[in-house]
C-alpha cells in the first residue's frame, strides 16, 4: 500500500506545471496524508487500511492537480510591472532633450543593465539569499574600504568613487548590499539586537570618513527603520534607533567641518539663499525661478540649472513638458509605493517581509527627499529621483529593490508560514 501513497502523489504532482509548486505540494500533500493516516490509525485501522483510506480521502489525483496547480503556480505582480515599464520610458524624456547621442546609448544601457536585474532576482528564490547576508555586509564593507583606500579610487568634487568603465561607482551601491544583508540579520533570532545595532554602526563610520551625506542618511533611515521593523519589542527598539540617531548626529555634528566646502555651502544656504545670490544660494534661487517659470505645458525658455538630468531632473522635465507631466510622473512613483504596501500585507514570512519594507523605505526616502529638495522645502543633497535621474544607480539600485519584491510575490503562495 506505500505504493498507493507514491503513485497517487506522482499522478498529482504531474499537473503541475512550476517546478517550485511541485515540491511545495508534494510536501504538503505529504504532511496531509500523514495527518489523515495517523487519524485513521487512532481510530483502530491498521497501517494499510490507514493509509489506504487517507489517499481515498484526498479524492481524485488529477482533479487536484489541476486545483492545487492553480492555487499554487507562481505569480507575477503585472501592476509593478507595469509600473516599472512606464518608470523607464519615462526617464528617457529628460535625456532626448539633451544634445549627444552618446547620452541617449548610455541610457539605453542603465535601462537594459536595469531590466536584466529584475529578471534574474524574479528568476531567484528569495530565500536563498538570506543564506548570504554575511557576503552581502563583507562586500559592502568592502567597498567602502576601497573606496577610502584604493590607489585607483578617483576624486571628484572630493567624493571618491571606483572607476568601472565609462562610469563611476560611488558608495551609494554599497546601499544594495547592506539592504540584503540586514533583511537577514536583524531577523536572525541566534543574533542579538544589540549585536545588530553595533553591527550596523560601522559601514556607518566608513561613510562619514568619505564623507557622503547622501548614502550615510539614507544608509541611517534604511537600517532604523529595518531595525524597528524586526523587532518583537517596538517600544526598545525605537529608543534603541533614537539613541543611535543621536548618536550619529553628534558624530555628524561632529565631523561637519570635516565636510567639503560645497557641502557645507549647500546645506547653509538653504535658510538665506538671497543673502548670497552668485555664491552659495545660486542653486537655491535658480530651482526657486526654474518652478516659477514652468506652466502646465512647459515654458518656452529654459532656466540655466546645474545637473539638470541628474538630482534635478524634475525641473528638467517641468520646463521641457510642462508640470502636467511632473504630476503624472510623481503619480506613477508613488504609486510604486502604493504598490509595495499592497504586497506588504499579502506576504506573511518574515524575510520576504523584511525585504519590502527595507526596499520600500530605500525608495521612498529618494522620492520624498528628491522631490521636496527640487521644490524648496529640503537643503540639497546628491539625493537623486528613482529610475528617472540620469545615471547608472538611480535605474539599478531600485531595479534590484522592485526585482527582489517581484519574486517575494512570486512565491508568497509557495511557502508555509
Amino acid at each position: 500500500m506505500l505504493q498507493s501513497k507514491r503513485t497517487f502523489l506522482e499522478r498529482v504532482i504531474s499537473q503541475i506545471v512550476s517546478k517550485e509548486a511541485k515540491k511545495f505540494v508534494e510536501e504538503e500533500l505529504d504532511y496531509h496524508l500523514a495527518q489523515t493516516k495517523a487519524d485513521w490509525l487512532k481510530k483502530g485501522l491498521s497501517e494499510e487500511q490507514a493509509e489506504e483510506k487517507a489517499v481515498k480521502q484526498m479524492g481524485n489525483p488529477e482533479k487536484l492537480g489541476v486545483q492545487l496547480n492553480l492555487l499554487h503556480k507562481p505569480r507575477v505582480d503585472w501592476v509593478m510591472v507595469c509600473l516599472l515599464i512606464a518608470a523607464l520610458l519615462l526617464s528617457f524624456l529628460p535625456v532626448i532633450a539633451m544634445p549627444g547621442d552618446g547620452v541617449n546609448v548610455n541610457k539605453m544601457i542603465f535601462v537594459l543593465l536595469g531590466l536584466l536585474a529584475v529578471l534574474l532576482l524574479v528568476m531567484i528564490d528569495y530565500r536563498h539569499l538570506q543564506k548570504l547576508s554575511w557576503l552581502f555586509y563583507a562586500m559592502g564593507f568592502l567597498l567602502l574600504f576601497l573606496l577610502l583606500y584604493a590607489p585607483f579610487a578617483t576624486t571628484i568634487n572630493g567624493i571618491p568613487f571606483l572607476p568601472v568603465g565609462s562610469t563611476q561607482i560611488g558608495s551609494i551601491a554599497a546601499l544594495p548590499l547592506f539592504y540584503l544583508a540586514f533583511s537577514s540579520l536583524f531577523i536572525n533570532e541566534k543574533i542579538n539586537k544589540w549585536l545588530c545595532f553595533i553591527i550596523a554602526l560601522f559601514p556607518m563610520y566608513y561613510l562619514l570618513l568619505l564623507p557622503s551625506i547622501t548614502t550615510a542618511f539614507l544608509y541611517i533611515v534604511m537600517t532604523g527603520v529595518m531595525f524597528i521593523w524586526s523587532s518583537s519589542n517596538k517600544k526598545r527598539a525605537v529608543i534603541t534607533a533614537g539613541i543611535g540617531t543621536l548618536a550619529f548626529a553628534a558624530v555628524a555634528a561632529a565631523t561637519f567641518g570635516s565636510l567639503h566646502e560645497y557641502q557645507r555651502a549647500r546645506i547653509l544656504s538653504f535658510i538665506h539663499p538671497e543673502t548670497d545670490p552668485q555664491g552659495r544660494g545660486y542653486i537655491y534661487l535658480k530651482l526657486k525661478e526654474g518652478v516659477s517659470s514652468s506652466n502646465w505645458m512647459g515654458t518656452s525658455g529654459s532656466t540655466s540649472i546645474p545637473e539638470s538630468h541628474t538630482d534635478f531632473v524634475l525641473i528638467s522635465i517641468a520646463q521641457t513638458y510642462g508640470l502636467l507631466l511632473v504630476m503624472l510622473l510623481l503619480v506613477i512613483l508613488s504609486l510604486f509605493a502604493v504598490r509595495m504596501v499592497q504586497v506588504l500585507h499579502l506576504v506573511k514570512e518574515p524575510f520576504g517581509r523584511m525585504l519590502i519594507a527595507g526596499g520600500m523605505t530605500i525608495y521612498l526616502t529618494q522620492l520624498l527627499y528628491n522631490a521636496a529638495m527640487v521644490f524648496g522645502f529640503l537643503p540639497i543633497t546628491g539625493i537623486s529621483l528613482p529610475f528617472i535621474s540620469y545615471g547608472l544607480m538611480p535605474i539599478l539600485l531600485h531595479s534590484v529593490i522592485v526585482g527582489v519584491i517581484l519574486s517575494v510575490y512570486r512565491r508568497k503562495d509557495l511557502i508555509r508560514v
